[in-house]
């Protein structure tokens, strides 16, 4: 039901915040055609939970929130916004809302605080810098999913920041466990198995051109 709320009210709901998982984390909302569409941001938490630092996230917003013009054109050439374009399988209206620009995430080494009795909290990465973003929209993410697969250094770093910069967290170096971790990125809607099939498509690609053969079962991510 929170799929289908977001995916009708796409046009409004320009983000989606939370916590309760304690990782620094995002997650990404697919269409019935496989498109991305939102964005849920999943803070992490300032209590260690178990073997991660504490941390925090400063997001960046468009402030512009002009009015809404009629006369815009919508997704193509010739189509006009107020035509309410259709959105899985109803229909939705386009407003001008704000964005999330930018976020940051800070964090306080637990072991530096402890051994100096000084506790500091320090910036650990701006998403759009450290992913090399040219913006935060759905598509954009999307995209940042892939490089993940085809690059291990950008997936290390997602991986440390994920776990907010510990020297304890377990490491993620083997097939399987990227392949759930990256799946938990794009399932948003448990009931469809089609981005997370994608994920596991393009990393017998890779493994095959590595020499690696990945096993027959498939890993659902989800929350």
């Amino acid at each position: 039901m929170e799929h289908f709320r977001v995916c009708r009210f796409r046009d409004t709901v320009t983000g989606q915040f939370y916590g309760h998982t304690h990782y620094d984390d995002v997650q990404i909302f697919y269409d019935k055609d496989s498109q991305p569409f939102n964005v849920a941001y999943v803070g992490p938490s300032v209590t260690p939970f178990v073997g991660i630092n504490p941390a925090y996230r400063v997001y960046t917003m468009d402030a512009d929130t002009k009015p809404f013009d009629p006369t815009e054109t919508h997704n193509s050439p010739g189509v006009l916004a107020s035509s309410k374009p259709p959105c899985c399988g109803i229909i939705c209206g386009r407003f001008a809302m704000p964005e999330v620009l930018d976020y940051t995430t800070h964090y306080l080494d637990l072991l530096s605080a402890n051994a100096f009795d000084q506790p500091r909290w320090l910036e650990l990465y701006s998403a759009k810098t450290a992913y090399k973003m040219d913006d935060l929209s759905p598509k954009s993410w999307s995209s940042w999913v892939s490089k993940l697969i085809w690059s291990n250094d950008a997936f290390q770093t997602h991986y440390r920041h994920f776990h907010r910069n510990s020297q304890f967290f377990r490491q993620c170096n083997d097939k399987e466990c990227k392949r759930e971790r990256l799946c938990t990125i794009v399932t948003a809607d448990t009931s469809d198995p089609t981005p997370c099939l994608r994920i596991v498509a393009e990393l017998e690609r890779y493994y095959f051109l590595q020499g690696v053969q990945l096993p027959n079962t498939v890993l659902l991510g989800g929350r």
